[in-house]
């Protein structure tokens, strides 16, 4: 297994989740860095590292996108990502609920 990446809070979950979803096999462990922080180190195989650099160059993308993503109605940016039936991507805003279907 080769690490991957190190991270903490809610990118562990959509990095897994974004790998998993292209193919990608993974593993978390827990690791605590020198100063006490405790992150989750994202492992994979080495035959699948190449791929999963190319997952988190991709995810990494699409997060910058998002950074610069707004409710239009209360114009906040605290927008999450729902899964939805008909819809590849759906946002729904934190702050009054408003669901977003991002422009293509």
């Amino acid at each position: 297994m080769k690490t991957l990446a190190t991270l903490g809070g809610e990118a562990v979950a959509a990095m897994t989740e974004r790998l998993a979803m292209e193919g990608v096999a993974s593993q978390t462990r827990a690791v605590t860095d020198e100063g006490g922080i405790v992150m989750t180190e994202i492992l994979v195989e080495e035959s699948q590292y190449e791929s999963a650099c190319d997952v988190v160059d991709a995810w990494l993308d699409d997060e910058a996108r998002k950074a610069h993503r707004v409710c239009p109605k209360c114009k906040s940016p605290h927008l999450e990502r729902i899964p939805h039936e008909s819809v590849e991507v759906l946002y729904k805003c934190k702050e009054c609920g408003c669901e977003i279907l991002p422009k293509r």
